[in-house]
């Protein structure tokens, strides 16, 4: 799980490993509830984690977590979130609470480098996500969904089209038609 933060093999984390506790949810499980106050960091290492909101009444898809996961709002600002995290799948989670974190950024340097590049990746991941929502053109959200998270038309069987629609802002006809042509052009000139 944690290669993804630090490449480089020589570095230990013998600080960070000593704090993780793990726990399992079941498919559909609710691991955060709207109104909730995020106390941890979540890493995922089995599993699919939907993240979703509701403005005026409508589900709104925040992400579609394979790696790491938390409400950051929440959890930064110490206030109730406005998420609620749902196992799309069985799922098991690596976790280390919010004092724990606090404790390792005052006195691990270690600790500081990788939480420096988690909190880069959790960047990349919702730069990406507002680029794709500022284009107009679904066909455009698809293609850019398709580049940055090909990884999930791999567990379509396990993540309904209906949420990767709702992420992507699209009905969820619209998605499997761009699916389906997709996949006939992909297949076509492979």
């Amino acid at each position: 799980i944690f290669e993804l933060f630090w490449p480089d093999k020589s570095i230990q984390l013998d600080g960070l490993l000593g704090l993780l506790k793990k726990k399992s949810y079941r498919k559909g499980d609710i691991i955060l509830e709207t109104g909730q106050i995020e106390k941890q960091i979540n890493f995922l290492s089995k599993g699919v984690v939907h993240m979703f909101t509701y403005v005026d009444g409508i589900q709104h898809t925040v992400s579609i977590a394979q790696r790491v996961f938390n409400s950051y709002s929440s959890y930064y600002l110490a206030i109730p979130s406005n998420e609620t995290h749902e196992a799309l799948t069985d799922v098991d989670i690596l976790y280390v609470e919010k004092h724990a974190v606090e404790r390792l950024l005052k006195t691990d340097h270690i600790f500081c480098y990788v939480y420096a590049k988690l909190s880069e990746f959790i960047l990349l991941v919702r730069e990406q996500r507002a680029k794709l929502l500022l284009h107009k053109s679904a066909a455009k959200r698809f293609e850019l969904f398709i580049e940055q998270h090909n990884d999930l038309m791999k567990l379509e069987n396990e993540v309904s089209q209906k949420v990767i629609a709702n992420y992507l802002g699209i009905s969820p006809e619209s998605y499997s038609r761009m699916k389906s042509q997709y996949l006939k052009t992909k297949y076509t000139l492979g």
